[in-house]
């Protein structure tokens, strides 16, 4: 499983409303480093995505990548 840091998230986390992109990111529990959960989210970052976006644990990958709303997907592809 892929982990991340505090700094990764937060580069991550402020590109996603800069890209003015609706959007659906999953952060599994312990994915970052020395967190639970989105407690490592940057000050802000929710009041910032506002309806655009939304933060969830999990979700079924594939009933979402088939919804035809989806026009993209980014994944880590295993690499961090």
């Amino acid at each position: 499983m892929a982990n991340i840091d505090k700094q990764e998230l937060t580069e991550t986390a402020w590109e996603l409303p800069d890209s003015e992109q609706i959007f659906l990111w999953v952060i599994r529990p312990g994915m970052v480093r020395r967190s639970k959960w989105i407690e490592s989210l940057p000050n802000g970052f929710q009041e910032s995505v506002g309806e655009i976006g939304c933060v969830v644990e999990w979700t079924p990958q594939k009933e979402v990548l088939a919804h035809a709303a989806v026009g993209g997907f980014g994944s880590h592809c295993g690499y961090l």
